[in-house]
């Protein structure tokens, strides 16, 4: 089976069910990019003393992540973050776990986002079979994509396991 999402769709939908979290700003989508703008402050300003200081001297950070490719079942995205002219992945394991928090909060697996970081802008590896797998059975995704702004997602019926939501 083949879905094709409209990102304008699939923001709609993202809101109406309170995956957006409130530090996102704004979200929208241009081509394969998503832009998003983060409030720093309320992102980081929780966890108290380096991360209060960072969010509130990074104000609102304007946020591209770029999807970068499939394979395996796991979709991967370059991100890029800049403020006042310095790359903010360099405060990635600052960001890394209130995002991990987030997706907790929202039940979702552990493991299923993979941060990778290094001299360049990272890379965020999601497993989209595993997370999936962890709200509905009997689907396999196949082929995942983000191009001109559409959601292409591919997949297929698993032999022998029943389909139901989790």
């Amino acid at each position: 089976m083949r879905i094709e999402l409209p990102t304008d769709e699939a923001l709609t939908l993202a809101r109406a069910q309170g995956v957006i979290p409130p530090f996102v700003r704004s979200v929208r989508v241009q081509g394969s990019t998503v832009h998003a703008v983060v409030d720093a402050s309320q992102l980081l300003g929780k966890q108290g003393g380096l991360g209060r200081f960072l969010g509130g001297l990074a104000g609102d950070v304007p946020v591209a992540a770029t999807f970068t490719g499939w394979a395996d079942g796991v979709a991967t995205v370059t991100v890029r973050a800049e403020s006042r002219g310095i790359p903010l992945h360099r405060f990635m394991p600052l960001v890394e776990g209130k995002v991990r928090e987030q997706l907790r909060a929202q039940g979702l697996p552990d493991g299923v986002v993979d941060f990778r970081t290094g001299a360049e802008d990272p890379v965020v590896a999601v497993d989209v079979r595993r997370l999936v797998a962890s709200k509905v059975a009997g689907v396999v995704v196949t082929d995942l994509r983000l191009h001109d702004g559409v959601v292409v997602l591919t997949a297929a019926l698993e032999p022998g396991v029943p389909f139901r939501v989790l």
